[in-house]
């Protein structure tokens, strides 16, 4: 499958964004939860990399009209 297919199957992105927003919940409870800065860091970056994936729709759209 690929990534304008993903994006674009609401079903399949919605589903995805739910797993997303779920997983963050659970790393926003562990950061609060960290007490060493090893931890917070990773923490952080797994968040981070997981709040890439709410722009993933856009990102791959803006890149076919651009490139298209």
């Amino acid at each position: 499958m690929s990534m304008k297919a993903l994006v674009n199957n609401l079903d399949v992105y919605n589903a995805l964004q739910e797993f997303v927003q779920s997983r963050i919940s659970v790393l926003q409870t562990s950061l609060e939860q960290a007490t060493e800065p090893a931890s917070v860091y990773r923490l952080q970056g797994q968040i981070t990399a997981l709040r890439r994936f709410k722009t993933l729709r856009d990102e791959v759209n803006y890149k076919d009209k651009s490139h298209g």
